[in-house]
């Protein structure tokens, strides 16, 4: 009775879970007397609707706990602020590494099912090679299995991918095994290298990410993203100290409300904004409580996209106490509105979110900054040799190895 009982707990939720449920190690090796019991024949008839009913509880548990020689899919897309409460409590117990989206779940899981030599292929999309939500997915593929083919679809806002996706898709081959030093191949087809049904014109398509790499390279990379088209000596530039022991890279705020705190510049008078001010507290003491506000932007290198004003009356105390009542069980409130010991600052900025290059900008003293438009804090005080630096190729580059 008991492990029937867990056989019916196992698939409670199986229309939500599907395919990701794992069968434990104990029901395994009941599963062949489970088995034999849902065949036998009852003549007690409440017996026997119970036991046809545990017949395809007994065949789900069979093909789930299986190990197969290949593993092939189109996993379902879904991001976790989607998913509902028991889903998100199951993904978290189970799939911690990959919790960030489903597919991601079912890449994990491709190699659960597969042998210790099978093979996991799955259609996904992008994003894991690449963002640091995925980076400890990353990391345990790339030491416990062996990317054998990527084929790379990036979506660049111009045209649908492959298949007429709108987002970029990787199709991966792995074996369920590390091979050290392996080298991987690597292709991509970008939009103007596909016709109008989403194919390649050639396949693999011969350009400049045509590549075969030694994939524990990727581990040399801060983050470990899959930047297989980088070259040897642009890879080796990690070996040096990294860029944040020379500045302060902080993240701007959250008013949690911008129709009731920001406004463009020309909707408030300019004898009522605080220009200057070494901090919002020396504003307000001086009778302002609108202050400019960096949001990021459009592209645009150097200096620009200085178009709004936030109010920030008495330091901040409206703000945070609308966080407060909105958020009442976060008790600090830098949580929201991040690092307010650095507002006012001259600083060097950027745009937080962008479909094409990232370009680096001046932020004059006296800004508050969004989350958006975060801001780095040079700690040689030498802010335009920081932007100078950072606007350069070579950091363009860079940026695009990381986080294309």
């Amino acid at each position: 009775p008991g492990d029937l009982i867990e056989l019916q707990q196992l698939f409670e939720n199986a229309t939500t879970f599907g395919s990701l449920i794992k069968v434990p190690k104990r029901l395994v090796n009941m599963l062949q007397g489970l088995k034999q019991l849902s065949e036998t024949v009852s003549s007690d008839l409440f017996v026997a609707d119970e036991l046809k009913r545990m017949v395809p509880l007994v065949q789900q548990a069979d093909l789930l706990a299986a190990r197969y020689d290949a593993v092939v899919a189109n996993p379902p897309y879904m991001g976790s602020k989607l998913f509902c409460s028991t889903l998100k409590k199951f993904v978290k117990d189970n799939f911690s590494d990959a919790k960030s989206d489903l597919f991601a779940c079912f890449i994990e899981r491709g190699f659960m099912l597969a042998k210790d030599l099978g093979y996991n292929a799955m259609v996904t999309m992008e994003s894991w090679m690449f963002l640091s939500s995925y980076e400890e997915f990353r990391k345990k593929l790339l030491q416990s299995h062996t990317l054998r083919n990527l084929a790379h679809f990036p979506y660049d806002g111009k045209r649908p991918t492959a298949m007429g996706i709108n987002f970029g898709v990787a199709v991966i081959s792995a074996l369920n095994n590390h091979l050290p030093h392996y080298q991987g191949h690597f292709c991509c087809s970008r939009y103007y290298e596909l016709d109008d049904s989403g194919v390649p014109f050639e396949f693999p398509t011969p350009n400049d990410r045509l590549k075969t790499v030694a994939t524990d390279q990727f581990r040399k990379i801060p983050g470990s993203p899959l930047a297989y088209w980088a070259s040897a000596a642009l890879t080796a530039t990690f070996d040096y100290s990294a860029y944040e022991a020379s500045a302060s890279v902080r993240q701007g705020m959250a008013t949690t409300d911008n129709e009731r705190f920001l406004r463009q510049w020309f909707e408030i008078p300019v004898d009522e904004i605080g220009f200057g001010f070494n901090s919002p507290a020396e504003g307000n003491d001086n009778g302002f409580n609108w202050f400019p506000y960096n949001k990021g932007g459009e592209y645009r290198k150097w200096y620009g996209n200085l178009d709004y004003v936030v109010n920030y009356e008495r330091n901040g105390e409206v703000l945070i106490d609308l966080v407060t009542t909105k958020y009442p069980k976060i008790s600090d409130p830098e949580f929201v509105i991040k690092n307010r010991s650095y507002y006012c600052k001259e600083a060097v900025t950027w745009s937080d979110v962008t479909s094409g290059k990232t370009s680096f900008r001046y932020l004059p003293k006296g800004f508050l900054f969004d989350g958006r438009g975060s801001c780095i804090f040079p700690l040689d005080g030498d802010t335009y040799g920081h932007i100078e630096y950072l606007n350069t190729p070579i950091v363009m580059r860079i940026t695009e190895l990381l986080n294309p």
